[in-house]
């Protein structure tokens, strides 16, 4: 049987629940909460982290590491993560991909649809 996924991207933090069986239940995305930091962190190698391991990395390399980049949606101006130029759209669809493969690899398959929030 499927399941539904919804996602709220918030402006700090990022949550999920899967819908099965008329019934709704959270996903844990986070170390030690169902919610996950809305952080991105460009690791030396170019590749783009996420949520608690990109929020653990911060503190030491700050440059690396975007935060509340929700807000500026919409805005033409780019932000330089790491000296490169980043969109918010881009930042906001990491942090979406990587709740969709955490989902797809702990469920086996992917979600039939998915719903995200808005305020």
């Amino acid at each position: 049987m499927g399941y539904s996924l919804g996602v709220d991207l918030g402006t700090t933090f990022v949550a999920a629940a899967l819908w099965r069986n008329v019934r709704a239940e959270m996903f844990t995305l986070g170390d030690r909460s169902v919610v996950s930091p809305a952080v991105v962190y460009v690791r030396e190698d170019g590749v783009l982290m996420t949520g608690d391991a990109a929020a653990r990395r911060s503190a030491d390399s700050p440059e690396r590491v975007v935060r509340e980049f929700k807000r500026r949606l919409g805005d033409p101006t780019p932000i330089v993560l790491a000296g490169q130029q980043r969109s918010a759209v881009e930042l906001m669809a990491t942090l979406l991909r990587e709740v969709l493969r955490r989902v797809t690899e702990t469920e086996g398959k992917p979600p039939e649809r998915v719903v995200l929030t808005y305020p």
